[in-house]
């Protein structure tokens, strides 16, 4: 598995253990075995998910994404291609303004790594992409709906206006099912926007949604973007989702959108500001070019959540002035009849984001 010491991968990690009785091998950045499992460790500790029998299970072998054979040894490298029956690979540089270039490293060589290293061995490849690969598909193409089978080579021109990160995910999701056409068996996980777990709101704070809510609070205000649905996922859905796919007789060799089963359930960025004033914190709603403006120009700018991503909110990528953010409206509906079907039988429950899953979300915050 790679990525267990990131907020999906903890998750991961901490279902593939109870659910199962695997031993699961974590590629980790670290000088030692021993120095990996506690960061292993404190990654599960910082979610409430570590339990003291993992450490039997866990073994932490030091290495890098980015690195040619992953930064492993010899001796573990043919162990992992030789033992090895499921490859997770989750781990993804994610940096919301950096390039492509600066994202190629560990996106796209070092899903090319993995694919040497499971088509080495036995192993099938669990993939875990975003829904992102499609870009502004909307705002562009006018399409209003993606199949799971949806082919990625149309939306490639889409992501020329995108963050590097998504054109990142598309590059690695096309080498993935290339590999699949030569024969290793693969199957790829689209999440839609993951937010924290269901039952305690404990969410990655560094994320977009995490930084937007809680800058819009402490701005004051909101911009109106009436178009922009998002597809909220709780974290623990997305996890028991893919160990739950993966471990299913019909689970391989297809593509699953994670996303709220129907359009209903994806509110609205209105909607959504809307559940928050019901939590308690009523906000202005600005145009969006006055919103983004009072916040590079507020005094208190250095401080607010928001700070980092103020390239991304005010660069504007089209002749017609619109920034990245802004051409995420008249998304289409991600569609998931696949994945529903498969997990209404296997049980992962999905959690609506309404006032009550949002109102945990604040608490954590």
């Amino acid at each position: 598995m790679t990525g267990a010491t990131g907020f999906l991968g903890a998750f991961l990690l901490r279902d593939l253990l109870r659910q199962t009785d695997a031993r699961v091998w974590c590629l980790v950045r670290a000088a030692s075995p021993e120095l990996g499992l506690r960061r292993l460790r404190r990654a599960l500790d910082k979610y409430g998910l570590w339990e003291p029998r993992f450490a039997r299970r866990i073994r932490a072998l030091p290495g890098d994404l980015a690195a040619s054979r992953l930064g492993l040894k010899p001796q573990s490298y043919a162990e992992v291609a030789t033992c090895a029956e499921q490859i997770f690979h989750v781990g993804a540089h994610v940096h919301y303004v950096a390039s492509y270039a600066a994202h190629r490293p560990s996106n796209v060589e070092g899903t090319h790594e993995i694919i040497r290293l499971a088509a080495l061995g036995r192993a099938a490849l669990h993939h875990v992409s975003t829904i992102a690969v499609f870009g502004p598909t909307g705002y562009f193409n006018g399409v209003t709906d993606l199949f799971e089978d949806e082919p990625l080579e149309p939306h490639a021109e889409c992501l020329r206006y995108d963050i590097g990160y998504s054109a990142s995910k598309w590059v690695a999701e096309q080498a993935v099912w290339k590999a699949a056409r030569l024969g290793l068996p693969v199957s790829v996980y689209r999440p839609g926007f993951i937010m924290g777990a269901s039952h305690s709101g404990i969410g990655d704070d560094d994320s977009f949604m995490a930084r937007l809510l809680r800058g819009c609070i402490q701005l004051g205000a909101y911009p109106h973007l009436p178009r922009q649905r998002k597809e909220f996922v709780t974290v623990d859905y997305v996890s028991a989702a893919i160990a739950a796919l993966a471990a299913h007789p019909e689970g391989l060799g297809q593509a699953y959108h994670l996303v709220p089963p129907t359009r209903q359930q994806s509110p609205d960025l209105e909607q959504l500001f809307a559940l928050l004033a019901a939590c308690g914190y009523p906000l202005e709603v600005l145009p969006y070019r006055t919103w983004a403006e009072r916040l590079s120009e507020d005094p208190g700018v250095t401080t607010n959540p928001l700070c980092p991503l103020i390239p991304l909110l005010l660069d504007a990528v089209t002749q017609s002035g619109q920034t990245r953010w802004e051409l995420y409206q008249d998304m289409p509906h991600y569609r998931s009849e696949r994945a529903c079907r498969l997990l209404a039988e296997l049980g992962p429950q999905f959690h609506e984001m309404d006032q009550s899953l949002l109102a945990r979300h604040v608490e954590h915050w």
